[in-house]
């Protein structure tokens, strides 16, 4: 909708007048977005058809997401890297917007390039990236065999296979509104244990809460989803944590529960030992075992008046002795 006019410093302006370098409101320079991101396990660059048939689909989609928003131009790939497979793509978007786009907005419309197997953790738009928690996932799938396609990502069966079981996950997890995505891209020799990863937005759910809604996604003939992957239900390792199990939760109470009781009776114990030695020495206080302070007292002071008794009758029985030391005591003076 064009804004026929404004107010500036109390002037009013008609807007579809302005122009500048030939440009007007009807024709306004366009604006140039830069888009970065990844396309995991893709293989390599040789493969020319594959490659024409991914940018092209890229680019529809692209186009169809941001023409939600504005009028898109034109949509050109200038950097075209692969990297262990991986490929990594730069384009630049031409859109036709009377306003700055809002990033975050175009961020949130381009997340439909999951579809195409875009990792949304890698796509940003000049600079700025999604606010995304990602969570690695494993699980062990046990109705399959490892063949060699599974070892090169270059091939349609590796692709093919590996994004089926993404869809069977996401299937599995429909109930989390926040999941953008589901990536799984890998799996171990012979196991089968398929390694892959969560993208949720803010704010993430409990891990917990999730390993129990895989768990409950499991039929009883190990089927995950109504897939065709059967799959270990205690195999599920999300962020290292596995689903805490109703046995595991009883022995954790059992243990604090004795935990507790062990401490409670530690201080009894303590308590009633004290309590014990304390009347045992009032019991022996009691029968005289152990003197108190007052007794001891008295029996020193009577020790030292009849010493002091004694030796004044030892005086009084030898009057020689008393002048004999007073000699002494001259003679050495």
């Amino acid at each position: 909708m064009l804004i026929e006019s404004t107010i500036y410093f109390s002037w009013v302006v008609d807007l579809p007048s302005l122009s500048s370098n030939g440009y007007g409101m009807e024709n306004l320079e366009p604006e140039k977005l830069h888009i970065a991101f990844m396309v995991p396990k893709f293989g390599l660059l040789s493969m020319d058809d594959a490659l024409h048939y991914l940018l092209q689909n890229l680019t529809d989609q692209m186009i169809q997401n941001l023409e939600a928003l504005f009028p898109v131009m034109n949509i050109d790939f200038f950097d075209i890297r692969e990297n262990q497979g991986n490929l990594y793509l730069k384009a630049e978007a031409l859109i036709h917007s009377q306003t700055w786009a809002d990033i975050p907005s175009v961020l949130g419309a381009l997340t439909h390039l999951a579809k195409l197997s875009v990792d949304l953790s890698s796509l940003s738009v000049e600079g700025h990236y999604l606010d995304l928690q990602l969570l690695p996932i494993t699980f062990h799938i046990i109705n399959r065999k490892f063949e060699t396609f599974l070892l090169e990502p270059g091939h349609p069966k590796h692709q093919a296979f590996f994004q089926d079981v993404a869809i069977a996950v996401k299937h599995a997890l429909s109930s989390y509104s926040g999941l953008l995505q589901v990536i799984i891209q890998d799996c171990l020799d012979d196991s089968f244990i398929c390694l892959g990863k969560l993208l949720f937005q803010i704010p993430l759910p409990e891990v917990q809460d999730i390993l129990q809604t895989l768990h409950k996604a499991i039929a009883s003939d190990g089927h995950l989803a109504d897939s065709q992957f059967q799959v270990n239900s205690s195999s599920f390792l999300i962020a290292e944590e596995h689903l805490d199990s109703p046995e595991s939760k009883n022995m954790a109470s059992i243990i604090s529960v004795a935990i507790g009781l062990s401490i409670l009776i530690f201080f009894i114990s303590a308590f009633l030992i004290i309590q014990c030695m304390r009347n045992r020495i009032c019991s022996y206080c009691h029968e005289g075992i152990f003197p108190s302070p007052n007794y001891q007292m008295q029996s020193e002071m009577i020790e030292l008046e009849s010493h002091q008794a004694e030796s004044l009758v030892s005086e009084e029985d030898n009057p020689g002795l008393e002048v004999a030391l007073e000699e002494e005591s001259s003679s050495s003076c």
